[in-house]
């Protein structure tokens, strides 16, 4: 994905809000795939910690946190 978008994120980080489905997972993966840390936040635990397993993969830089 990293080579279609005008500019680098390499280094950046994005901060995913209602990560845990839906369209905030689908960016989260998306942020990911150019080369982005990702914290994933979002209200249910669970989901929470379906999602980030579901979004790792080895080197990349993401971490989740529960919140309101």
């Amino acid at each position: 994905m990293s080579d279609k978008l005008p500019y680098p994120l390499d280094g950046k980080t994005a901060i995913i809000t209602g990560s845990s489905r839906g369209i905030g997972l689908t960016l989260a993966r998306a942020f990911l795939d150019a080369g982005c840390a990702v914290m994933l936040a979002a209200r249910d635990a669970v989901r929470l910690r379906r999602a980030e397993e579901a979004c790792a993969r080895p080197g990349d830089r993401l971490g989740s946190t529960v919140c309101d």
